[in-house]
């Protein structure tokens, strides 16, 4: 699969949070909405899952301009 690529500025940083699965297992995501500065639909939202993509994260602060390297996913619709 491919990785999308998308230029912003993080505007803002969610605080991470833990997450509890069905089998009882936890894991952290956060959330973070970049402004890619476009006329329409400019701030976007971002989730990231786990702790290691979070420490990365945890290197950039509001203002500070980045890559977003993604992939969409989506399960269809019963």
């Amino acid at each position: 699969m491919k990785s999308l690529i998308i230029k912003g500025i993080i505007t803002t940083k969610l605080e991470p949070e833990t997450i509890s699965g069905k089998d009882g297992k936890t894991w952290k995501k956060q959330n973070f909405i970049i402004n890619t500065g476009s006329q329409f639909n400019s701030e976007i939202c971002f989730q990231l899952f786990g702790e290691e993509k979070i420490q990365i994260l945890e290197k950039f602060n509001v203002n500070d301009t980045v890559d977003v390297f993604f992939n969409l996913y989506s399960k269809k619709f019963n």
